[in-house]
């Protein structure tokens, strides 16, 4: 074996060891749906935005990042009284041809389901 390939195998061999490490770390979280919870924390204050600017932005970011059901499901509960069901589905047509056409119907979808 050359020094290069030794070293790439050891890197390789760290990279997994790291990744492996990172998987035991958020296995051992006692709540990751908790932990996520609190990435909201002062993000509303910090954005100097409106609730209704802030729900807009939330929903296109929600079908651009193409969130699952309990994303829409819990942001929406959070919207609720702030947007309409028209103003979601305005929202949607209008990021739909920068989104995508997938990502458009897999927001729907998780809409529907949730």
């Amino acid at each position: 074996m050359t020094d290069a390939e030794g070293s790439a195998e050891r890197s390789s061999s760290d990279e997994r060891n790291e990744i492996i490490e990172l998987q035991q770390r958020l296995a051992e979280l006692p709540n990751a749906v908790g932990f996520a919870a609190h990435l909201n924390d002062g993000a509303i204050e910090r954005s100097g935005l409106d609730l209704r600017s802030i729900a807009v932005a939330r929903i296109a970011a929600l079908a651009a990042a193409g969130a699952p059901a309990s994303s829409w499901s819990t942001n929406l509960e959070l919207m609720d009284g702030v947007v309409s069901a028209d103003e979601v589905e305005g929202v949607l047509i209008a990021v739909a041809p920068i989104i995508g056409t997938a990502r458009f119907l897999q927001a729907v979808e998780a809409l529907i389901a949730g």
